[in-house]
């Protein structure tokens, strides 16, 4: 039988033990919630919350969920691919306001994941006027059949979101209205749409591809002409189609009904002798 002095040192000793084991665990915790610059994470994240949340700190800044446009451009050289899209997602929120970041997100079009170049072309259309400079870009990627589908009909609509300063890229979105891929056709019939009536030569081929085979193609077709009605001349082609497809009555409902949206907007007399209101 143990001696009470045995018993009172084996107790001892079990409660420096445990002592010990918490202050151990304890530094291990202190160590884990710091980056590399001793600075505690919790208080890091805190701080960046604190600045996007300080009118002082974004002032003269746009801001996308409480956190500023320079947070998001410095978030697009994030290892994580998730944390790119996430930054491509703001910026494209934020807008033509986020025009400082287009040379970041211009690179990104080249990013090894597919929706990250995918995120990068919406966010580039959604900026809107000033991402032109990235046009050439945008038409090589729908040139490129090894592309990933995706990241071509991004790139086509997002030319159409550009707008007209991206009317260099006509011939590409004509050429891709001629693709196999029928999505890819459409994202041209949006494009086409967006640059407008200075998309030369685009009315005619639009009225051919209301007949395509995809009704998506069609629709989208339709709606095109409604934007390039002005380049439309009101006699001849390609109002002529137009009329041919109006009268079509196996032709789809909501296509006709755009392509008579369209006639009103090209001569309104006609589309009143074919009873258009």
């Amino acid at each position: 039988m143990k001696s009470a002095t045995t018993r009172s040192l084996s107790a001892w000793m079990m409660v420096l033990l445990l002592a010990l084991h918490l202050l151990v665990q304890g530094c291990q915790n202190r160590l884990a919630s710091r980056d590399p610059n001793g600075t505690p994470s919790d208080k890091r994240e805190q701080q960046v919350d604190n600045q996007a949340n300080d009118p002082k700190t974004v002032k003269d800044e746009p801001v996308f969920e409480n956190r500023p446009l320079s947070h998001w451009i410095s978030q697009l050289a994030s290892e994580d691919a998730d944390a790119r899209k996430e930054a491509l997602r703001a910026i494209g929120g934020i807008g033509p306001r986020a025009a400082i970041a287009v040379p970041v997100v211009r690179k990104l079009l080249h990013d090894p994941d597919p929706d990250v170049q995918e995120w990068a072309c919406a966010a580039l259309g959604r900026i809107g006027p000033a991402a032109k400079d990235a046009v050439p870009e945008l038409e090589k990627i729908i040139l490129n059949q090894r592309a990933v589908d995706k990241v071509r009909w991004a790139a086509a609509v997002a030319l159409g979101n550009i707008g007209p300063d991206a009317v260099a890229a006509t011939p590409t979105l004509l050429k891709a209205l001629q693709d196999p891929d029928p999505w890819l056709r459409w994202a041209a019939t949006e494009g086409l749409a967006g640059i407008g009536p200075q998309a030369k030569g685009a009315a005619a081929a639009l009225a051919s591809a209301l007949y395509d085979s995809e009704y998506i193609v069609r629709i989208g077709a339709a709606r095109a002409l409604v934007h390039l009605a002005p380049q439309i001349p009101p006699k001849g082609e390609p109002l002529l189609s137009l009329i041919r497809c109006y009268e079509d009555n196996s032709q789809y409902d909501s296509v006709r009904q755009k392509v008579a949206e369209a006639i009103k907007a090209v001569d309104p007399k006609v589309a009143a002798k074919l009873g258009i209101k």
